[in-house]
């Protein structure tokens, strides 16, 4: 039913990848290797940084496209800087396009440096911002990179969103409640992952009794079963339909 669902894009992540060898990978006529994406209705490219080309995760087919324009936009030469923030500009209008509600950002393996993950969580977010009117979703383990993320977020365009709070990920839930954020409210337990539906339910009955004593209203809380893939299990598509009915039931 129209109406029914919430949309959450999740593609502005700094582990999404590219094949170096597929159609979003090129050679520019200079040498240099680059990304290719479309902005405005045309082809446009995105440097690579040479110390990316000679890494590992190159030479095993791979690049982390995300943190790429990430990287250029905020501290390549200025035509860089100018490609990495179209990039990012074009992913997030895309999503609005394809019907997203929130654009979720994740920067947590974009450095191994907390500073520079603040400092791009902030950045990032003001870029997307200007992309599109959607309000943000940030998604991080750590709850510092939360705060300077939310922090960042212009609330004229609506709640912004933590993705996600958990048991395991207890000390989110504080950090959404000082912002006044909205939550994905996952059914990770606070040491495990939950093996069958009761485990499901009892992890978020637990999860919404503390949502709800840090003053969540139900609005605010969308509740997150796990889905896990049927190649692992092919009882993994049945356990989180009935989950869905489950909550749907207690929660509304």
């Amino acid at each position: 039913m129209k109406g029914s669902y919430i949309i959450v894009g999740e593609n502005i992540h700094c582990t999404r990848i590219r094949l170096t060898s597929g159609k979003f990978v090129t050679t520019l006529p200079d040498g240099r290797r680059a990304l290719v994406f479309q902005a405005d209705g045309q082809a446009r490219h995105l440097p690579i940084p040479e110390d990316v080309v000679n890494g590992a995760e190159w030479q095993n087919g791979k690049v982390r496209h995300v943190a790429v324009a990430m990287r250029q936009g905020l501290s390549g030469k200025p035509d860089d800087r100018a490609a990495g923030i179209a990039y990012l500009t074009a992913m997030a209008r895309e999503q609005a396009a394809h019907g997203a509600h929130f654009l979720d950002l994740n920067v947590d393996e974009f450095s191994m440096d907390q500073d520079e993950k603040l400092r791009v969580v902030a950045w990032a977010a003001g870029i997307l911002q200007q992309a599109c009117d959607l309000p943000l979703s940030i998604d991080s383990s750590n709850a510092d990179i939360l705060k300077a993320g939310l922090a960042a977020c212009d609330r004229g365009r609506g709640k912004p969103m933590i993705n996600s709070v958990s048991l395991e990920r207890a000390a989110s839930i504080a950090v959404a409640a000082a912002a006044g954020a909205k939550v994905i409210a996952g059914a990770t337990g606070a040491a495990s992952m939950p093996e069958n539906v009761s485990e499901r339910l009892a992890n978020l009955s637990q999860l919404m009794g503390q949502l709800e004593a840090h003053g969540f209203a139900r609005g605010d809380i969308y509740l997150d079963p796990l889905v896990f893939p049927v190649s692992v299990n092919s009882s993994n598509g049945a356990a989180v339909l009935e989950a869905i009915g489950a909550l749907r039931q207690t929660y509304g």
